[in-house]
């Protein structure tokens, strides 16, 4: 059975605040399972190029979970909004990590 949307005309304020909660929830949900299958990438990464343990990358880990609440209180981010906010840092030190997406997406596209 498919799920139906009602349109916000036919809902009434309690009906489209609980639907916009849960798909806030669920949004949230997903994002935190993405940053951690990233975090995980990226730990898996610097094991096999720096051969680093188990105890460098929960110092690596903790460390980067700090900066980023740290940064997200000093910008007074919430955590959905903090995207943008890597990227412009890297860009400030040189690093154009969207272009550097576009290179390799523009690779893969071409074999």
């Amino acid at each position: 059975m498919k799920a139906r949307i009602l349109p916000s005309k036919l809902m009434s304020k309690k009906q489209i605040k609980a639907r916009d909660e849960e798909i806030d929830r669920q949004i949230i949900e997903r994002d935190r399972k993405f940053a951690m299958e990233n975090d995980a990438m990226v730990l898996w990464v610097i094991h096999l190029v720096h051969k680093h343990g188990k105890k460098r990358l929960r110092r690596f880990f903790d460390r980067c979970f700090e900066e980023h609440e740290a940064l997200r209180a000093f910008y007074q981010l919430e955590p959905e909004e903090m995207g943008w906010l890597y990227t412009r840092k890297l860009k400030e030190i040189g690093v154009d990590i969207e272009a550097w997406y576009a290179e390799k997406l523009g690779e893969q596209q071409s074999k």
